[in-house]
């Protein structure tokens, strides 16, 4: 049921969904589907919950693993913008469709932005305390801008330079955190 409605979201959208249709779609009958999911929001928040928990944990580790905070985000973005590239349908429920269920599914995808921000505020300041603190918002920006190329360039379809793109976001990110010399630097890489 879980796969099923993130896939049937992305595919056709949250609003003109119902639990028949996820239900269907997933192989089994709707009154099983009821004792775990009364409706389609309960059933939509607990996939939205699963699949964004398991992508942010491999970002973070992603990043963790490289070794550096510059590479890291890079190899995180790369990855993010991979997975949507693999697995669009499911790019889309997270990315835009919950923004349309809205009730737990919102406010979960709020509590993983806030944390994903929250870290990477704390990892850059552990990589450079002898840098200026960033602007307070420099994080929250970070997080809301990658959000919004998933939700506008990528999830429209169509052939995007992922290399490039990974190389401009990059320069915006690390401008927010370093300024326009070290941003430059990302264009070439």
């Amino acid at each position: 049921m879980m796969e099923a409605v993130l896939l049937l979201s992305g595919e056709v959208g949250y609003r003109g969904l119902a639990l028949a249709d996820v239900a269907d779609r997933a192989g089994i009958e709707v009154e099983e589907s009821s004792s775990d999911f009364p409706d389609l929001a309960s059933c939509f928040a607990a996939a939205y919950e699963a699949e964004a928990e398991a992508l942010a944990a491999a970002l973070v580790q992603l990043a963790a693993a490289a070794g550096d905070w510059r590479r890291g985000f890079r190899a995180a973005i790369t990855a993010l913008f991979r997975f949507a590239a693999e697995y669009p349908a499911t790019t889309k429920a997270l990315f835009r469709e919950v923004h349309v269920a809205g009730g737990a599914a919102l406010a979960r995808r709020d509590e993983i932005v806030d944390r994903l921000s929250t870290l990477i505020e704390r990892s850059w300041r552990a990589s450079f305390p002898e840098l200026p603190e960033p602007s307070p918002v420099a994080a929250s920006f970070v997080v809301g801008v990658i959000e919004g190329v998933l939700r506008g360039r990528l999830l429209r379809g169509g052939d995007i330079d992922r290399d490039q793109l990974v190389s401009e976001l990059m320069f915006l990110i690390v401008g927010s955190f370093m300024g326009s010399d070290a941003a430059r630097e990302e264009l070439d890489r």
